[in-house]
């Protein structure tokens, strides 16, 4: 079985004035900045309240358009 093959090293350098860079730079990049408050809660919670009127009423309109109530027993119909 053949060795691994590993790039050859190049001799480093000084760079020009005879003061060297560090390679790998270290430490934590600073914190982001916070974010602009955005936005209202009060219309959220008022959008999120209007959303599930609104899919409560559909699913009620589709149980009752379902069931067939004319007669004097009443059928459901069901949906595989």
């Amino acid at each position: 079985m053949s060795q691994p093959w590993q790039q050859p090293q190049q001799p480093q350098q000084p760079h020009p004035g005879g003061q060297q860079q560090p390679q790998y730079g270290g430490g934590f990049p600073p914190p982001a900045p916070a974010p602009a408050p955005q936005g209202n809660a009060g219309l959220a919670l008022l959008a999120g309240v209007a959303a599930a009127l609104v899919g409560g009423l559909l699913y009620a309109f589709l149980l009752s358009a379902l069931a067939d109530t004319d007669g004097q027993q009443p059928e459901i119909t069901q949906f595989a």
